[in-house]
């Protein structure tokens, strides 16, 4: 989806210091860009604090945290033509326009939330998922384990021949026992950049519920240099699938991350070959600890390397699935 507005117009945006077009009431701010069709706009208040204009957030509430000040619903007067704009949502930063790391943080952050807003027409909830970003003064990053299991999982969506389904199935919770479940199918994805296809399991996942297939599948990361992002991925994925998976697909990555996709610039991943290294054990199969039965559960790491994958195309393993 082409953007209204482009990372160099927003940094600039952003970065641009408004002497006495301003006024002093809080409630104008003065909007360097602005497109009125659709009521998104980047600019300065009266305190000189970033602003980012959106349509109203009717579905969330508003938040404040240390760097960031969130309204779901406000009404604003545009400063240069003292316009009201009613019904409107304003997220203000409250960051030091001279320190470069954060403004190119913001304007990436930025152009996330406006192309999330165009898509599905809404993007409070990727807001408040963001809360901890903006808490941390854009410092926050999520973990090279939370990532790293982020892009085997992508990875087994982006792979099938059934996107839409495997999406559907998708978790949407990080806690989740399983990271896909469809009725009686239950699939874990474990991934690492090790190179050896070694991975922590629990009793809670081994070997599955009775009823049900339990299907585990391993994902060598193959990094490089220069090579797909996670943000690459997201952008394909959400492109391809239909507005609501999307959505959610969208939803549940940002949820996971804590951030946007475009602020996660390692690792970068040799796509196909990673996509060919992925294969698929029955839950049967993968090397179990013994348990006493006063043991209620248990984790342990195990080393797939010289155990055999069944036969079945990852490609397709979610065609099964199909209503």
């Amino acid at each position: 989806m082409m953007d209204i507005f482009n990372s160099k117009e927003i940094l600039n945006a952003i970065t641009k210091r408004v002497g006495n077009v301003v006024s002093k009431s809080e409630k104008k701010i003065f909007l360097e860009l602005f497109d009125a069709n659709e009521n998104i706009g980047v600019g300065t208040d009266s305190m000189g604090r970033t602003v980012l204009l959106l349509p109203g957030q009717s579905q969330v509430t508003s938040f404040e945290t240390n760097f960031a000040v969130f309204d779901h619903w406000t009404n604003m007067t545009r400063a240069e033509s003292d316009e009201l704009v009613e019904g409107v949502a304003l997220l203000t930063l409250k960051i030091e326009k001279n320190d470069s790391a954060t403004i190119d943080a913001a304007t990436a952050i930025f152009l996330g939330i406006i192309d999330l807003q165009k898509r599905f027409n809404r993007c409070g909830e990727a807001i408040w998922q963001m809360k901890n970003l903006f808490e941390s003064g854009f410092k926050y990053q999520p973990s090279d384990e939370n990532v790293t299991g982020l892009f085997g999982e992508l990875l087994l969506i982006l792979n099938s021949s059934n996107k839409n389904v495997a999406a559907t199935s998708w978790h949407s919770d990080a806690d989740d026992t399983y990271d896909f479940s469809f009725e009686r199918f239950r699939m874990d994805v474990k991934t690492t950049r090790s190179g050896f296809r070694h991975h922590h399991f629990s009793s809670s996942q081994i070997p599955g519920p009775s009823n049900c297939t339990t299907q585990i599948a391993s994902v060598l990361l193959h990094t490089v240099e220069m090579g797909t992002t996670l943000e690459k991925i997201f952008d394909t994925l959400i492109s391809e699938l239909s507005s609501n998976l999307g959505e959610k697909i969208s939803e549940s990555i940002i949820r996971q991350l804590g951030t946007h996709p475009s602020l996660i610039s390692k690792p970068q991943i040799d796509l196909e070959s990673s996509i060919r290294s992925i294969l698929l054990y029955n839950s049967e199969v993968i090397p179990c600890v013994d348990l006493d039965e006063r043991i209620i559960s248990a984790n342990w790491l195990a080393s797939l390397d010289n155990v055999t994958p069944n036969n079945l195309d990852p490609s397709k393993i979610f065609d099964s699935l199909k209503n």
